[in-house]
């Protein structure tokens, strides 16, 4: 049985006083029920653990994003700085501007923003609800003027149904809840492919990291590639990874 654990950091650009939120669980039951929350289509779309890098051929398939829960360390901090990222900060006049990249500005929202880059960049394969939050918010933030990444961290303050829904979900899973304002170490970040890509998305970070050639076949093993060589390498005697898998379900799968 994989470990669950809380998943919280946040940009070190959002100061002292702003929103925080309880951490979400790496579990794949709480996150699938979320994200069905927010208006993925019920029975469509769902988590699934990767129990091991050497285990990959039993996860569900298609595969059309990947989350990791990681602990922050210098080293990976460190990896971060060079990073290859997107120019333009991942704006409307981006380059790579089919990526949806959002800020995370909310303590402890790091699961619910890298849930939102997974459902956001595979909005054309996920069937979403008219009537939920995922389907009105990508509405007002994917394209256009108000698509900047700032712009969608901002909407997402002010957005009180997701409060609600997010502290709801927060409090299941298998472990204790800690405190809003308590200081969590690992961090939630999201692999998806897009346009031949394979992008890693860190609301903390500036921009989207670009990680090299990838296709829809082939987003999970190259997503855990670089999970092993970025951050488990780092820390070779940290146990706490949790590696997640947001699979369609066949009967409703959408082609790449």
């Amino acid at each position: 049985e994989v470990e669950k654990e809380k998943g919280g950091a946040m940009s070190g650009e959002a100061g002292a006083g702003v929103k925080h939120w309880v951490p979400l669980e790496s579990n794949p039951e709480v996150l699938s029920g979320f994200a069905e929350k927010l208006g993925v289509r019920e029975g469509t779309a769902a988590f699934n653990d990767i129990y091991s890098v050497e285990l990959l051929d039993i996860v569900p398939q298609p595969v059309i994003a990947v989350l990791l829960l990681f602990p922050i360390s210098e080293r990976t901090e460190e990896a971060a700085k060079n990073a290859a990222f997107v120019s333009g900060d991942g704006d409307s006049n981006d380059e790579n501007q089919q990526v949806y990249f959002c800020k995370q500005t909310i303590g402890n929202a790091c699961g619910t923003i890298a849930l939102l880059h997974a459902i956001a960049n595979n909005r054309d394969r996920v069937e979403l609800k008219k009537e939920g939050f995922f389907h009105s918010f990508l509405e007002r933030t994917g394209d256009g003027s108000k698509s900047d990444p700032d712009h969608r961290a901002s909407e997402l303050q002010l957005d009180s149904t997701l409060d609600q829904a997010h502290a709801q979900f927060a409090a299941q899973g298998q472990t204790s809840a800690p405190d809003e304002n308590e200081h969590v170490d690992l961090h939630f970040v999201c692999f998806v492919q897009r346009g031949g890509q394979l992008y890693e998305l860190d609301g903390r970070q500036r921009a989207p990291i670009m990680h090299g050639n990838c296709s829809p076949a082939t987003l999970l093993p190259d997503a855990v590639n670089i999970i092993q060589n970025k951050y488990m390498a780092a820390n070779p005697t940290e146990l706490r990874f949790t590696m997640l898998a947001l699979t369609l379900n066949q009967d409703h799968a959408i082609p790449a």
